[in-house]
């Protein structure tokens, strides 16, 4: 059977045994047991558990990206416009995985949403993501060019998205209403400190003084 037929399987099972069992399996060994594979499937697929963790939300990600940019209105979309598609997509598909995610979050005993960012193959993925929307929303000057700073926008949406993930996690409001409503307010901050502003007025007025009147 092949690598990507027993990541499947891992997956499945993994997720199916922390709802049913709230609690981790005791070991790789035990585990692959119960699924009746080798633990040389497993490595050859996942190095550990947090591994496998990490591949869980990568498909999820990774699915969301390709849903939110391949949709027919997507090229239409202003930057704003396209932060929200993807914020809502992939919000409501962990909404969808909410009690695996709150489980993970209490059986790994730290704080999940702080240990988010140690996930490098989720940031990557999801900072990749942001930087091709930037990217294209830049090149249609719709997001200005800023010397040492733009390429910090995608971290400024990461961190956007920690806020949000944090929200989320402890948001007991009807369908989730209010972590819509922390998206929408968030993103809006985030691409107004993006777009042009008083600090980008005042910069080109004192660089204008600076060479016209005080040089003089």
């Amino acid at each position: 059977m092949s690598n990507l037929k027993n990541r499947d399987i891992f997956i499945k099972a993994y997720k199916t045994y922390i709802i049913e069992s709230n609690a981790k399996p005791s070991s790789i060994a035990n585990f692959c047991l119960s699924v009746k594979k080798k633990e040389s499937d497993f490595y050859a697929c996942f190095a550990n558990f947090e591994d496998l963790e990490s591949a869980i939300l990568l498909g999820m990600l990774g699915k969301d990206i390709e849903t939110s940019t391949n949709s027919v209105e997507f090229a239409s979309y202003s930057t704003r416009e396209r932060l929200l598609s993807l914020f809502y997509t992939h919000f409501a598909t962990l909404s969808n995985y909410r009690s695996f995610i709150l489980l993970l979050k209490d059986l790994n005993k730290f704080q999940f949403a702080s240990n988010f960012t140690n996930l490098k193959k989720y940031h990557d993925l999801f900072t990749e993501g942001i930087e091709q929307i930037l990217k294209e929303k830049n090149e249609a000057d719709e997001i200005p060019d800023r010397m040492f700073v733009s390429n910090k926008y995608k971290e400024l949406i990461w961190t956007n998205f920690m806020f949000v993930f944090n929200f989320w996690l402890n948001d007991n409001s009807p369908e989730f209403e209010k972590t819509d409503a922390c998206i929408e307010k968030s993103i809006n901050l985030s691409v107004d400190l993006m777009q042009e502003n008083l600090f980008d007025h005042a910069f080109d007025f004192g660089k204008f003084v600076i060479q016209n009147i005080v040089k003089r």
